[in-house]
């Protein structure tokens, strides 16, 4: 049988891993990596193929795609959606949705009122930075000879043929507002066959957001523990180990170096550290008001911690739906002052026979037989 080739594309190395659903005899997996040359270690590292940001790779890198029977975008930048556009409709796209793409277009959605007066208004940027925002567009069109926003617009709504997503209920809420984005594709989840209702010793670490974006909304909870009255029974770990560094992350600085039962984490840590980070935590919290964060999310039912997250997120109602005992940020004031951030054993062993359900319904078989179909039916 003949394989189909399937060019994976990223800019972001931490998502290189996300290629193993594809792994399969009958797909020829091709990575990849725009940027961050060589940098890459890890299960693929031999297979990587590195490609500078600049007009004359990209060009390189749209003949190799034509070559393929799809491409897989990893999140939707200028870069990707300018090589998307620019392939014949032959070429099958997918869209890897990572959230920031369109959620980006509605800040007053995902960010709270806290957020929002930190966050620097277009009309109150100093002049050099609003030169520099200028200056950079103009480049951009020099080099490319195209707008951006152009670009990116013409692959989200007209260029590409699916979008992999977490959840259909997200999806569903996304279309309401962009109706022309392409048809859903459900992504697989890594199995999880065996239950673990272990239950480790209480520590009273809570791990907060997952880096420094202001979409984990991070002052609405340091602002909410400042004001405990029981903030000294814990030990907090704000993650803070990735992500751009502005105005917003040094007002988030200033004020966590006033409260002292919190603890930044700047630094990036390994799988391993990540893994054992969690395993020592008993409760997790996330404040965004949109999807994010999901393999901290998967790690934490896993390891049987207590999940907080914000009513806002779609996903706390489609955990919610598929039978996980999760949490709201309302909840985790509560309990921080009652003492009860840790999750019942009742609790886990639900958390624990859901998961083992929910992975099962969403495998890696299932995902590669819709990309199977999808490639058939073009070929038809």
């Amino acid at each position: 049988m003949q394989k189909s080739t399937i060019i994976h594309i990223h800019t972001d190395l931490k998502f290189i891993h996300s290629v193993n659903s594809f792994d399969t005899e009958e797909f020829e997996n091709i990575i990849i990596v725009i940027g961050n040359r060589g940098n890459f270690k890890g299960l693929y590292e031999d297979i990587v193929q590195y490609y500078d940001h600049s007009r004359t790779d990209f060009l390189k890198i749209i003949k190799l795609c034509k070559t393929a029977n799809m491409v897989i975008l990893y999140d939707l930048n200028f870069a990707k959606a300018y090589i998307a556009n620019r392939l014949p409709k032959s070429v099958i796209i997918g869209w890897r949705f990572f959230g920031w793409e369109l959620y980006i277009r509605i800040p007053e959605y995902v960010h709270s009122d806290r957020t929002l007066k930190i966050l620097p208004k277009a009309n109150d940027q100093k002049l050099y930075l609003k030169l520099k925002q200028r200056l950079k567009k103009y480049l951009i069109r020099v080099k490319y000879w195209t707008v951006p926003t152009n670009e990116i617009d013409r692959a989200t709504f007209n260029r590409t043929d699916f979008l992999l997503g977490i959840s259909k209920s997200e999806y569903d809420f996304l279309k309401t507002s962009w109706p022309n984005i392409p048809p859903f594709l459900q992504l697989n989840f890594p199995p999880y066959l065996e239950i673990n209702i272990s239950k480790k010793k209480k520590t009273n670490l809570i791990i907060l957001g997952n880096n420094r974006s202001p979409y984990n909304n991070h002052m609405d909870i340091i602002e909410g523990i400042r004001k405990s009255q029981s903030r000294s029974n814990f030990d907090f770990i704000l993650m803070f180990n990735y992500g751009e560094n502005s105005t917003y992350t040094n007002a988030v600085r200033q004020i966590v170096s006033t409260i002292k039962e919190i603890r930044i984490l700047e630094y990036f840590l390994s799988l391993e550290k990540f893994k054992e980070l969690f395993d020592a935590a008993d409760a997790f919290v996330m404040n965004g008001h949109r999807q994010m964060a999901m393999g901290n999310i998967l790690e934490a039912l896993q390891q049987n911690i207590k999940i907080y997250l914000n009513e806002k997120n779609l996903i706390y109602a489609w955990l919610k739906e598929n039978g996980f005992f999760v949490f709201t940020i309302e909840e985790f004031f509560f309990d921080i002052e009652s003492n009860n951030i840790a999750l019942s054993h009742a609790d886990v062993l639900i958390n624990q026979q859901q998961l083992v359900k929910f992975t099962a319904k969403h495998n890696k078989d299932v995902f590669q037989k819709s990309i199977k179909e999808i490639l058939s039916n073009a070929r038809n």
